[in-house]
């Protein structure tokens, strides 16, 4: 009779209205914002693994992993989904809903049909997750140190990217406090976009971008989860044969190789060269089941995160932002 836990309801569209929407214009400049005033609780850090700790995040399917982005696209538990997936997601709610000490911050409030309409802070607090996830379950416990650096340096890239986002979060949120005095809703990825091209933040034109902001760090924390949604689909490949270097290096051709300069190529390189067998792999992802088991896993997965990946993608070109430079 258990029933999964849900996201807390928004409050009414009654409640909402009585906080307008602020000109643009009428807004305090956005850069002293970034900097996390007193009583700012990063949903990076650790207040969401107060909710969420390590041990649970290890405990984790791979499917489980994947439904959180089908959550966060939805905006609740989906009727039917694991105890445990709903137990992360609500404590990334939680997390995201405590950022601003005294001011209670609702669901991002948006069309569902518009691009980018996902809770920014959902996707940080998921991101990090998955981040932290894969470091615990796809690096087996011995051995295999250079594939680790792959793992570890993509787990640093995702960090350091969704930490632009919520800046920019943070940003967006203190600036209307700052207007309006109290803030009921938190900014979906759309509104932070559309706020970098209303106060002028990519001053080189688009799609050039600037480094520090939401849209950097949108583009790149996408391109990490495109490449391990391209890696579970390149273990399903037959061409492949079940050879984890050659299904990691076609992965990372595809989505990385023309952004990194030489150094970086490299890295990737020896870390691909290095990986685990696939049964060893599958092994410590899934506590002892077997490749077909894992593989499995993998398509859902897959199956749950590409319509997110396509909604950001179709996000980024709608607001010319998918900048082609290097890293």
């Amino acid at each position: 009779n258990f029933l999964p836990p849900t996201t807390p309801t928004p409050p009414p569209p009654s409640t909402l209205t009585t906080t307008p929407s602020v000109d643009p214009s009428a807004l305090p400049d956005a850069k002293p914002f970034r900097a996390a005033p007193q009583g700012w609780r990063s949903v990076m850090s650790s207040s969401i693994f107060h909710h969420y700790p390590e041990p649970k995040v290890k405990s984790l399917s791979l499917s489980e992993t994947g439904d959180l982005f089908a959550f966060a696209q939805n905006r609740q538990c989906s009727p039917g989904a694991g105890i445990a997936s709903c137990k992360a997601f609500n404590a990334v709610e939680t997390a995201a809903k405590s950022v601003v000490t005294g001011s209670p911050s609702y669901l991002a409030v948006s069309p569902k049909h518009q691009r980018g309409s996902m809770d920014a802070l959902h996707f940080c607090g998921i991101m990090r997750l998955f981040a932290d996830w894969r470091v615990l379950r796809q690096i087996p416990p011995s051995g295999y140190k250079t594939y680790a650096t792959g793992i570890t340096l993509g787990h640093k890239d995702i960090l350091l990217n969704v930490k632009k986002i919520e800046n920019a979060a943070r940003a967006w949120i203190e600036r209307r406090k700052a207007v309006q005095g109290t803030i009921r809703k938190r900014p979906t990825l759309r509104d932070l976009l559309k706020e970098e091209v209303d106060t002028n933040v990519h001053t080189r034109g688009l799609p050039k971008l600037e480094d520090d902001s939401a849209a950097t760090g949108l583009l790149w924390a996408r391109r990490q989860l495109e490449y391990q949604n391209k890696l579970y689909r390149n273990f399903n490949d037959k061409r492949y044969k079940n050879n984890i270097s050659e299904a990691v290096r076609a992965a990372y051709d595809d989505v990385y190789s023309k952004f990194h300069g030489w150094a970086v190529r490299k890295v990737f390189q020896y870390s691909a060269a290095a990986a685990p067998p696939l049964e060893l792999l599958v092994e410590h992802m899934t506590d002892g089941e077997s490749v077909e088991y894992g593989k499995k896993a993998m398509l859902k997965f897959s199956n749950a995160v590409e319509p997110v990946l396509e909604d950001l993608l179709g996000l980024l070109r709608e607001f010319n932002m998918e900048d082609q430079g290097r890293a």
